[in-house]
């Protein structure tokens, strides 16, 4: 009898073991590994019907039952459908059995089908969302998102300012004036009417960062040029007589900017840090349709966490969102449709690997 006594650690070389082996004290596994390989049931069985149905649950707007298949028998896969309404979506997401404060790092094989008007990501999460406007206060996901928004104001006069009045638009702060003379002044004008042609023409030539139209009546739509959730920090306030701009002092109220300006074939992660709010950071790698990507997360820094995509190491520069110590995650998938009509966009997982330190 082969008799090993203490604690074997990170040994590089095999062991080999003929005959029995009695361990005199404790073996410590360093990792708790988890994962789902999607081959536990034939090609077509609903997921909700599968033997793993006790640890995920599906959902999402106008889900419905055969809407996540398992696919490829023993190969492992899994198919999730979103409808084909504008904004329908598929969600998916495990048991709690993941704290930030165990140092989780997944790994995860995925691919869409079609990368147009549409959102997917694979991650983390502490709870469920069904659409991208909405995420969860505490994620950190990897996929697409190909369908931004630009943030939207709107400016409503009821009359004519006084001289001096101003309002503040991004980082220019305008001043109304009895006739303009340059930038950062508006005329006046005779009536509400009139003083909306000249804040348009003023938004006009003085900006960059923001466009502006007539509106419906006597009010001025002010638009950010980049789309994505960006255009929602934008200053937008008043202080003149007559003049009234929705919102709590940024622009957004009238259409809220969604998604990012990095393009629409950018894998990108989305992160919500204790909801301080969604952030979009560009991976620097596009997707191409139909087409496999692995991804990598690891969240053992809450303040740097790291990405992979296909064995390449994002640059840290590039991922400024953060995830909040203390959480309890679960894996999570999402897809969603982003535009109306007879089309459905197709998540394809092959597999999710999870490691943790033990408790």
């Amino acid at each position: 009898m082969g008799v090993l006594g203490g604690v074997f650690r990170n040994i590089a070389s095999k062991l080999k073991v003929l005959g029995d082996l009695t361990v005199n004290g404790k073996i410590f596994q360093g990792k708790y590994y988890w994962c789902e390989d999607f081959d536990d049931e034939a090609t077509n069985v609903q997921f909700e019907s599968g033997l793993q149905a006790d640890f995920w649950t599906t959902a999402g707007t106008n889900y419905a039952a055969g809407n996540v298949l398992y696919t490829n028998d023993a190969g492992g896969t899994l198919d999730a459908k979103c409808a084909n309404a504008d904004n329908d979506s598929v969600t998916i997401i495990g048991l709690g059995n993941f704290r930030v404060d165990s140092n989780p790092i997944m790994e995860a094989r995925f691919k869409i089908d079609n990368k147009a008007t549409a959102f997917m990501g694979v991650g983390f999460a502490e709870g469920a969302f069904a659409t991208k406007a909405t995420p969860d206060d505490d994620i950190f996901l990897v996929g697409i998102d190909s369908d931004a928004v630009a943030a939207v104001g709107t400016i409503t006069m009821t009359g004519v300012a006084t001289a001096d009045e101003t309002f503040v638009i991004d980082t220019q702060t305008y001043t109304w004036k009895a006739t303009r003379s340059g930038t950062g002044e508006v005329t006046i004008g005779a009536n509400q009417a009139a003083a909306v042609t000249n804040i348009v023409t003023a938004i006009t030539a003085d900006q960059t960062t923001v466009t502006a139209a007539d509106g419906a009546g006597d009010t001025v739509v002010v638009t950010s040029v980049a789309k994505g959730i960006t255009g929602n920090a934008i200053v937008f306030t008043e202080a003149s007589t007559n003049m009234a701009v929705d919102g709590a002092g940024t622009l957004g109220t009238t259409t809220a900017g969604l998604g990012h300006n990095f393009g629409a074939t950018h894998i990108v992660s989305l992160s919500n840090d204790h909801n301080g709010g969604a952030i979009y950071d560009d991976m620097g790698v596009a997707i191409v349709n139909d087409t496999y990507i692995k991804v990598k997360i690891d969240l053992t820094d809450t303040e740097q966490p790291r990405v992979w995509i296909n064995n390449v190491e994002v640059g840290s520069a590039s991922i400024t969102g953060t995830v909040q110590a203390g959480t309890t995650l679960m894996p999570y998938m999402m897809v969603q449709n982003l535009a109306g009509g007879a089309i459905q966009r197709v998540l394809t997982v092959d597999y999710i690997k999870i490691w943790q330190d033990r408790g």
